[in-house]
């Protein structure tokens, strides 16, 4: 299994392949706690199945303090939010394109150890992480944070 941490989630968990999501042990106090709880099971779903790693895909330098915490730079936490941008731009095109578009809503995450992309259907009422994305820049893990929404601005509590 492939210990990994979530950006927009403030979460570390283990990845097992074909396993289904488990909620994280420890909430804490992150933004997007609440969330995480009351969501419906079918978006959390959505984003677990959706969800990858910039940097495993996108060239940048991943380094690591002495504890062995990957690190990344500003200039590379950027680079990794450009390419989740141009990536989550065509999601939505190529949605957009289907014989029945839906609405959907893609998450760009970074931090100073990775960066994360994931996409939902975009429902009424729900949302993977909190509104106020304002929330995200401070507290013990500081990210950066993207959301692209397609459909109507009021479906899905867009911010």
């Amino acid at each position: 299994p492939r210990e990994s941490y979530d950006p927009a989630s403030g979460h570390r968990y283990r990845a097992h392949k074909n396993s289904p999501p488990q909620p994280p042990e420890n909430l804490g106090h992150h933004p997007a706690s609440l969330d995480l709880l009351t969501n419906s099971l079918v978006t959390g779903w959505e984003c677990f199945v959706s969800s990858f790693h910039l940097e495993d895909v996108v060239p940048v330098e991943v380094g690591s303090t002495a504890d062995e915490e990957p690190v990344i730079s500003e200039e590379d936490q950027a680079l990794l939010l450009r390419h989740g941008l141009s990536f989550g731009l065509e999601v939505v095109r190529l949605v957009n394109e289907l014989d029945e578009p839906v609405p959907v809503r893609c998450i760009i995450g970074t931090n100073t150890t990775n960066g994360t992309f994931r996409f939902h259907r975009a429902r009424p009422g729900e949302a993977w992480h909190t509104a106020d994305l304002d929330a995200y820049s401070h507290g013990w893990s500081v990210q950066k944070l993207i959301v692209v929404d397609s459909g109507p601005a009021s479906l899905g509590d867009t911010p």
